[in-house]
This record gives C-alpha cells, structure tokens and sequence, in this order.
C-alpha cells in the first residue's frame, strides 16, 4: 500500500492528496498536541515574525513571557535553565551540565528509555546496532527484563565506581508501553544518586504538565531531580 502524501492539516485531521482523511492519532511525534494549523497559534506566530525571529542569547518580551509560563509549574525552587526546541536538546544540556557540575563524565541510562536520537542521548536507551560505542554511558537493564531489586543492584553497582556523575531516567517509559516502577524504586534511585554524588536527572517530556495528573511525574514519586 503506498503510503499517504498529506498536503493539510485541520486539527486533528490530515488530508492527503487524494483528498483521503485522516484522523491524527499520534500529534506528529506530540509536537502538535494543540491542532495542526491552529488559528490562533497561525496567527501568533506570524504577528512574531513580523516583529523578530532571533536575539541569540539576549531576551525579548516574548521569551521572557513563555520563561514565565513555564516556571508557573515548577514546584519550590526550581527554575528554567533555557528553552530549547527538542527534548533530545534538553537532554544533551543536562548530560554536559552533570559532566561540568561533578567533574565525573559517566552516566547511567536504561533500556528503551527516549531521551532523544543523538549519539549519547539515544544510547542512553537503546542500542541502534551501528557499533557505536562511548565508555563512559552506562544503559542498565530495565524493568522488561529485570525486577525493580536488581535494576538497584546494578544501578549501585555502577555508581559505586566513583565515575559517574549523572543518572537518567524517565517516571513512565513513555514510548515504551507506558512502563513505570513504583515510587519506592524511584525514590530508591533517588537516593542512590545523592549517596554517590551523582545528578538525577528525571526525563518529563512525555509525563510532564500533568499529563500523569501532578504538574510533574516525580512530584507524586518523593524523588527530586537534578540532586546531589
């Protein structure tokens, strides 16, 4: 079957050029969760572009607006360390964030995790059979194959080496069947990684803005990002 080329896009439908409708079940890769071809998000951004596109580093009353709204959610005294347009960029940031703050290049990720489809960010979840290979990422088994008591087994056993300076891990495995543990495990790793002064970094981008009901996943988890 030859696959659809789609020419539009109304909300949640698409329309090939056969004129053949579909409904959009998977929000483009969750980038267009409001709609596609929205008015008032059409409009907005071509009022913006009509006045600037980009300042580099330096702020403009939009970026400070959108610093604003994201910072509402955050829970005590936490706040944005940038804007950037993909998970994997957020990612990268906080891999090269733990290796400078901890001074330790190691990192730890698990099986079927999406952190993004870079080098080190997809390794960190899956092994692409490319052979590549960086030493210093650690991709531990997961909950598939492994209990929650030998996931911290392992996870101690690496962190024991003294080497790693960060821990990834998302609440809920969202491309992954919605896999999740249970807040004891999460809070176990949590504490794990303040034991070996390690960063836990606590991937949101499929579980955060209450999509799982709190602002953020691990707010229900006892379990703190980003803590050392």
């Amino acid at each position: 079957m030859k696959r659809p080329i789609i020419q539009r896009g109304a909300n949640d439908l698409l329309y090939a050029e056969t004129g053949q409708c579909y409904v959009d079940l998977f929000s483009a890769h969750g980038a267009v969760f409001l709609g596609h071809a929205e008015p008032s998000i059409a409009r907005a951004i071509a009022q913006q572009l009509e006045r600037i596109w980009l300042a580099g580093g330096l702020d403009t009353p939009l970026t400070s607006v959108a610093r604003s709204a994201v910072e509402s959610f955050f829970p005590g005294d936490f706040a944005l360390a940038g804007l950037y347009s993909t998970g994997m960029e957020a990612a990268e940031l906080a891999l090269r964030f733990a290796r400078v703050t901890t001074g330790r290049r190691g990192v730890i990720g698990y099986e079927n995790s999406m952190h993004g489809k870079s080098m080190a960010t997809a390794l960190l979840g899956w092994d692409n059979h490319d052979g590549l290979h960086l030493p210093d990422v650690h991709r531990l088994p997961f909950l598939q194959r492994y209990s929650e008591a030998e996931i911290l087994q392992e996870t101690q056993a690496v962190l024991a080496e003294g080497s790693t300076g960060a821990v990834f891990i998302e609440p809920m495995q969202g491309s992954a069947g919605a896999l999740a543990g249970t807040p004891q495990f999460y809070r176990e790793i949590g504490r794990l990684a303040r034991q070996y002064d390690a960063l836990l970094v606590v991937d949101e981008i499929l579980t955060g803005f209450h999509r799982t009901g709190p602002a953020f996943c691990f707010m229900d988890l006892g379990s703190s990002p980003m803590s050392c």
